[in-house]
């Protein structure tokens, strides 16, 4: 499910796809995909972002931190 995580970063929005992993020893690692878009555009003009394939993040909240840390490094490029 898509969740917006950041409303209103230089203009843009920072959406996530959070997806939990539960491996044969039951330890969950969390992995995501990003998507931003310019506040005023159009729903479905978005730009997709993610970590290298196979990573995981141990926890929930260090899963989000990644996507907005990931995002604000995208938008800053696509402004500057």
């Amino acid at each position: 499910m898509w969740e917006i995580v950041e409303k209103s970063f230089n203009g843009f929005e920072i959406w996530i796809n959070l997806n939990k992993h539960i491996d044969d020893i039951e330890v969950a690692t969390y992995a995501y995909v990003g998507l931003f878009r310019e506040h005023d555009a159009n729903y479905d003009d978005f730009q997709s972002f993610g970590p290298e394939v196979g990573v995981r993040f141990s926890d929930r909240e260090m899963a989000i931190e990644a996507c907005l840390a990931t995002g604000k490094c995208m938008i800053g490029r696509r402004i500057c």
